[in-house]
């Protein structure tokens, strides 16, 4: 957030390069990484399991793969603190004890992997040097230690899981915590990475293991029976810097917070708020900064007792106008939908989505949480859409 780069900028003794890059090391020590993972809320059925590799260690031996193709992307100047970094640790990648064993429980396979430091480095060698500050006047361990110093929280894991792997395949953020209450069934397969050996279980903890399957460094703070009256206040003593919530559940019940609730204890806390609603083939995204304007209303040019008016109905339709504006709700296929205007044999009995909205939506939110995070400037709220309809795309080309 902006706090952050100004906290950079007004630094009395800037760190070195050398120094930011051992901060940047101290973020991905194993060690840390352990003991995070000891939080009960890091752990599901099925868990990677992450130690010492044995002497004899059997299993799929990923080290010199991965280091010899990060030290084909890394920097060849000898002075540089990451390339001294990497030589080095290519000679202690010698010993039969080096690196980490990841062992997956679900599928009973091992697999030998270099240190954490080097598989995050490894994940970022693609797209490491792409996201940059508004003013182009950070560097890239300026940058990396603010993502690694980030939380990111997301309410809802069918959509919201394609929006969690956005943000972390774009940032690597320090950790996310994702909270879901429902398992997946075979109707969420269009729009996200969910399979079938995760109906079972909450779609947070699917999200989780599809997240460990990539990245077995991670930390997920996994909330399977969702953000609840009981635990949402607990999520935010850790103050997440950015709250994203991509749900259906309206009113706050016995249990579940909802949407109304959760921009509220945002607003409280002051930390910046981003729904992702996907109509149709529209997507649309809304951000309240409520770090930087703490009084905003809960919606986007609607007042406060209105959306109270609105949820106390408890149609969530009536609320959804509220949130994303009744022409936006009415608008185009998913209008249609919700009029009957349609020849589809299907029946109405959740907002329709598609895939292709999804992953727009979700490209847009991994880049609009890299600027928030790097201090960009943009305005206390707004509303970002874009429809994915093939026809409106192509009309727009054509213009």
């Amino acid at each position: 957030m902006k706090y952050l780069k100004e906290a950079l900028n007004q630094s009395t003794e800037p760190l070195s390069e050398s120094e930011q890059w051992q901060r940047v090391l101290e973020g991905w020590d194993i060690e840390s990484i352990q003991s995070a993972r000891r939080n009960p809320l890091q752990e599901y059925p099925g868990r990677v399991e992450l130690s010492r590799p044995e002497l004899s260690f059997t299993g799929n031996d990923l080290v010199f793969t991965t280091l010899d193709d990060l030290s084909k992307n890394v920097t060849p100047d000898p002075s540089s603190p990451i390339r001294v970094w990497l030589d080095a640790e290519m000679i202690k990648a010698q010993e039969s004890n080096y690196g980490v064993s990841a062992t997956y429980p679900t599928i009973n396979r091992s697999y030998r992997l270099p240190s954490a430091a080097a598989w995050k480095l490894s994940l970022l060698a693609s797209n490491g040097q792409l996201i940059r500050d508004q003013e182009d006047d950070l560097s890239w361990l300026d940058m990396r230690n603010i993502f690694n110093d980030a939380h990111i929280a997301v309410a809802g894991a069918s959509v919201g899981s394609r929006i969690a792997h956005s943000i972390r395949q774009t940032i690597m953020p320090g950790k996310i915590s994702i909270a879901d209450p429902k398992g997946p069934i075979s109707r969420n397969f269009n729009r996200t990475d969910l399979t079938v050996h995760d109906i079972q279980e909450s779609k947070a903890i699917g999200f989780a293991r599809h997240c460990h399957d990539q990245d077995p460094f991670a930390l997920i703070d996994v909330y399977p029976d969702g953000f609840t009256t009981g635990n949402i206040d607990n999520l935010f003593v850790g103050r997440p810097d950015i709250f994203i919530e991509e749900t259906d559940t309206v009113a706050q019940s016995t249990l579940l917070a909802g949407k109304i609730e959760m921009r509220k204890k945002a607003r409280q806390n002051r930390v910046p708020f981003i729904m992702i609603s996907d109509l149709g083939t529209l997507c649309i995204v809304d951000c309240m900064r409520y770090d930087l304007a703490p009084n905003h209303p809960l919606a986007i040019n609607v007042r406060d007792d209105e959306v109270e008016d609105a949820l106390r109905s408890g149609d969530f339709y009536k609320v959804a106008s509220m949130l994303v504006g009744q022409d936006n709700l009415h608008a185009g296929v998913f209008g249609k939908e919700l009029r009957g205007e349609t020849t589809s044999p299907y029946t109405l009995q959740s907002p329709p989505q598609i895939g292709i909205a999804t992953n727009g939506g979700a490209a847009l939110a991994g880049s609009l949480v890299a600027s928030i995070l790097l201090g960009d400037e943009m305005p206390f709220s707004f509303r970002l859409k874009q429809d994915f309809n093939s026809h409106a795309l192509m009309t727009k080309q054509l213009q």
